[in-house]
This record gives structure tokens, sequence and C-alpha cells, in this order.
């Protein structure tokens, strides 16, 4: 390269740096000094011009039509704010979205769930509650990019359950709707909308933070981040009123005397642990499931309500979900170093230990993984856990001292050996049973509805966690194969050991109706029931 060229690439950079340093001019409707103020904060230049705007931030419904499409046809940017969006219709072809006749909003205590890395303003977010408005049934274009929801309170007969009319008139915990997105329009303009920006709201650094990053894309540039400050982007993750730090959260345990509680593992060492298991050598083996609740399965539902995928609408690709071994803990007891087992399981919702491997749910298997590196080797051991709704599936795989590996389910799977065809169970919502060389499978206790978590105490007796029964604890007293051979009256395999335990969230008192799919103001979401037979618990006990 030539030192003419040389100077010439130099001056061209100079250039182009001066271009991206220019402030984003940012015209607020109508003028608001504490908005205004707030956002000439971090940086950009309020005008009072439209015709001069960069971005146009439009916070109420009082809008200037005429001058904001003028605005846009020339490639200009919208952020609507909250009540912005009942400006009109004229909106929607604008911004995506408008309120109409058949719009509401319910002011409560309400949960924002951005949809995490699904775009570069929600990236590294979490959920969080907030004090605000949930507007809902809003005129939308199909095509915007929803990037953040929350639950509708409005009450729906999509749900018919013609044995209980009366639940035709509650809320459905299934409605979550929009309540923040992108979307370009014909003018090539780019329009951000958040609905939650009330007094309240707006200082929550997780919506100021929205804000900015809006404000930056709209007016295209790259880095949305360069409004935002450090310290607010530093909350994202563990926002207010969303969850705390693995630290805070055990601070906020209320523990009897002579217990105490420490953390060992946490992000970003591991990513949504579901299942583990300590081994002899004091080790950690943790089942991850990035993908958990739908995994690589295609939904009927629009892309930004499938929570549970990491690329929507992409299911020809490899399998996400893994087994670690977790090494090393500290001074503390925190551990240090992640090994990866193995990679490539789908939605692994339970494992064991076994041998020289692991035995694992890999929808619709069950496998037995064994070995390492180049001689690591996946055995089939049973197929026919397809999955329907994935919170039913197959999970906490346990070895029992009787030689059988035995795990809970909450569907109706019709399971089958690989290597012994001619072995075939219909299993039911419960407890049931494998041996490990794939010769037998069979039912050990049936009880409607998701069965999570088990244990086997030292004398053989098994007891399981129900999600929706609203007992917390269930106790297998007859097993299947002692009814098979005969029962008296109405006798089952399984029998609640607490029942109709009440649960009763005084902070939540219009949340809960509608928040609470199955067993409101009772016990509900159980995942787990352990046993506790060793010695470290303080000698009263």
């Amino acid at each position: 390269m030539t030192i003419k060229n040389l100077s010439l690439l130099t001056l061209l950079l100079h250039v182009s740096l001066s271009i991206h340093a220019a402030p984003i001019k940012v015209a607020v409707l109508p003028s608001s000094e504490t908005l205004s103020g707030d956002l000439a904060k971090s940086g950009v230049e309020i005008t009072p011009s439209i015709e001069a705007a960069d971005v146009i931030v439009v916070q109420d419904a009082k809008a200037d039509r005429a001058a904001i499409e003028a605005a846009t046809k020339r490639g200009a940017g919208i952020v609507v704010l909250g009540n912005g969006i009942a400006a009109g219709d004229w909106l929607k072809p604008l911004a995506g979205g408008a309120w109409s006749e058949n719009s509401r909003k319910f002011s409560s205590l309400m949960m924002l769930y951005p949809l995490t890395d699904a775009h570069a303003i929600t990236r590294n977010a979490s959920a969080f509650d907030v004090n605000d408005d949930t507007m809902y049934d809003l005129d939308l274009e199909p095509t915007i990019n929803v990037i953040g929801s929350a639950f509708s309170p409005k009450v729906t007969s999509q749900k018919k359950d013609n044995r209980a009319p009366e639940r035709l008139d509650r809320a459905n915990v299934y409605d979550i709707q929009p309540q923040m997105w992108t979307y370009e329009g014909a003018d090539k303009h780019r329009a951000f909308v958040l609905l939650q920006t009330n007094a309240e709201s707006l200082k929550h650094t997780s919506i100021r933070s929205f804000i900015l990053r809006g404000i930056a894309w709209a007016a295209k540039h790259e880095n949305v981040d360069e409004l935002c400050n450090k310290e607010d982007l530093a909350t994202l993750r563990y926002p207010q009123g969303g969850p705390r730090h693995p630290e805070d959260t055990v601070k906020s345990f209320e523990l009897l005397p002579g217990f105490n509680a420490s953390v060992i593992a946490s992000e970003p060492l591991i990513n949504k642990a579901i299942a583990m298991q300590f081994d002899a050598q004091g080790r950690l083996w943790i089942a991850e499931t990035p993908e958990y609740p739908n995994g690589r399965r295609p939904s009927v539902e629009p892309a930004w309500k499938e929570t549970g995928v990491l690329k929507p609408d992409n299911y020809d690709r490899p399998a996400t979900d893994r087994i670690s071994i977790l090494s090393e803990p500290d001074a503390h007891g925190q551990f240090t170093k992640k090994t990866v087992f193995y990679t490539g399981l789908e939605l692994v919702t339970g494992f064991c230990l076994y041998k020289d491997g692991i035995i694992a749910v890999n929808q619709p298997d069950i496998v037995y993984i064994h070995g390492e590196g180049a001689d690591q080797k996946v055995e089939h051991l049973y197929s026919g856990f397809t999955p329907g709704d994935t919170h039913f599936v197959a999970n906490h795989l346990m070895v029992a001292p009787d030689g059988w590996i035995y795990a809970n389910t909450g569907s109706g799977p019709n399971a089958e050996s690989v290597s012994h065809p001619e072995v075939k169970a219909h299993l039911s919502s419960g407890v049931f049973r494998f041996k490990p060389d794939g010769s037998a499978i069979e039912q050990v206790g049936s009880k409607g509805g998701n069965a999570f978590g088990m244990d086997i105490t030292s004398e053989g007796e098994i007891l399981f966690g129900q999600a929706t029964s609203g007992n917390p604890v269930q106790h297998i007293v007859l097993p299947e194969w002692i009814l098979s051979k005969g029962k008296v009256g109405s006798a089952g395999s399984v029998e609640s050991v607490i029942t109709q335990r009440k649960v009763i969230r005084p902070d939540m008192p219009t949340r809960v109706p509608y928040m609470q799919i199955d067993v409101v103001g009772g016990y509900s979401s159980a995942c787990a029931s352990t046993v506790y037979e060793g010695g470290a618990w303080p000698a009263e006990w």
C-alpha cells in the first residue's frame, strides 16, 4: 500500500468515526422534562423539531400524526412507550401495532418476560416484576418481532370444560401477549415499542436499558449499548424484581437453627441445570438443558412463544443438552472446574450414574453412555418416550438397591426395549422401573398428574413429588405388581402423605388466579421429594 493510499484510508476512517460520533437527535412527544433529561444524560441530543430528529419518542396518545408520518418516510426511527400505543389506528403501519376498541389494559404487579438474547435489545436480560399495565388484544401487524411478553388477565373460554362450566369464567394462564416488540415498516424505518413505562417502571434499570437500546436500534446504530451505562447493563441478568444472584438467594433462605446453606455451583459455570448426582470421588454430575422445555420440537405457536428454543424455526440441527462434571471445589465448597462428559442429548430431564457412565433420558429414548473420548459409546436401552407436552416426560432416574432403575413420568408412553423387542409396557403417570440390560420395564405406582423427583429409603420405601395434585409428597404403599394379583375395594398403589397443603401468596392477591394453572392457592409445581438418612444434621433431628 502506498503512502498516498494510506493517507486516504486514514482520512476515510476519520470521517467515518466523526459521523458515528454525532449524537442521536431525539424528539420526545409530548415534551417531558423528566424523560428528556434522562435521555440527555445518556448522550442523545434532545430536539424540539420532529423534522430534524433521528428518532421520535411517542409516549402519549396526543401525537402529531402528520409530522411523525413524514419523519418515518424519510427513515427516522420511532419509539412508542406506554400509552403512546393509543395515539390512533394510523400508528399501526408505523409501529406495528395500535390500540383498538377491543384492546384492554390491567394494572397490577405483573411480570415482563423479555426473550433473552432473541434481539440485541434483550441481550442478557431476565424477567422481572413491575407495577404497571398489562395491555392486551391490541391490533398488531403479524410481522412484528416480539421480544417481550406477559400473561394477560383476560377471561377466555378457549379451554372449555363441560364438566365444570364455572371454569369458563376464569382467566387463562396460557394466554400471553406481546408487551415489547420491534418492527421495520414499509419505508424502511425502524420502530421499537415498550408498553410498561409508568413513572415507577421508568426507574427500573432494565426498562431504562431497553428504551436506550431501542433508541439506538431505531436510529440504525450498530452498537445498541452506546447510550447505556455499564452499571445498568450489569443488572440485566439479575434485575430488581427478578432472579437474584446465587449468593443473595442463599441469604434469603429461612433456615432453622443449626442449618446453613451455601452456593456450590452457579452461572456462568453451569446453564439451566435440571438434575444432579454426586459420585464417589465427590464430583458433581450435572444435566444441563438449555433448550428445555421445547427442545427441537416444532411448535404450533408463534416463534416468540417458544421460550425454551435456542433457534426458533430451526429444528434440523444437533441436540444441545449435555452432561457435565464439576470438580475442584475451592475453600468455600464452590466448584471451579467443569468437564463436559457428553453433549448432544435431547431434553435430558433425568439421569443416573451407572458403572463407567450414565443412563439418561434422551427423548424419545433412554440411553446408556459410557467410556471417554473416541471410545465413548451411546447404547439405546428403551424407546417410546415421545415428547407430547415435555413437562410430562420421564425424569429423575435412580439406581435402587434391588438392581432396577426407577424413574418418574407424567405421561402414558408405550415403552419398549431396544435389545429385547418383546419387552413392552404401557406406562402411566407415577413411578416406573426398568432393568439396565433392557430385559424388563414395568409400572411401580400410578397416580394422575405430573410426577417429579423421587427418593427410595434404606428400607425400600418410595416417595415422590407431584406437581398438580395439591399434595406435597406421594408414598407408594402397594406396588402395581401386588395390585395386579388382586385388590380390595378402591385400593390404589399411591397415597398422599400430606393432603391439600395451602400456599397463599399475600404479595400477589390479584395475580394468583391467572398465574397458577392447576391448584390456585394450594401446593403446586412440586418437583422433588428427598429422603435424608445421613448423620450431619443437628442432634435434635
